[in-house]
């Protein structure tokens, strides 16, 4: 994922991967998978129009832990290289 130290966890690709497992989780709860609605796009704006402090960009730890805190999952855990595995 591409990270910018300024928009940490609301870097698009961050966003991007918050959406996708909102669609899948919606998606394993339907019969039919469910078509995008505009709650799903005001949600990917306003996450896109936050203002972050430029002068104190994210580390990738802090910009992890929030992902995982907006998309409601148990906090990552980077494993001995530093990686983060995304669910």
């Amino acid at each position: 994922m591409a990270v910018h130290p300024e928009y940490g966890a609301s870097s698009f690709d961050c966003l991007l991967h918050s959406l996708m497992h909102r669609k899948r989780q919606l998606a394993s709860q339907a019969l039919w998978p469910m078509g995008d609605t505009k709650g799903d796009l005001s949600t990917l704006q306003a996450g896109l129009g936050q203002e972050k402090d430029p002068a104190r960009p994210m580390s990738i730890a802090e910009c992890m832990a929030e992902l995982f805190q907006r998309d409601q999952l148990p906090p990552p855990t980077p494993d001995l290289r530093g990686a983060y595995r995304m669910p």
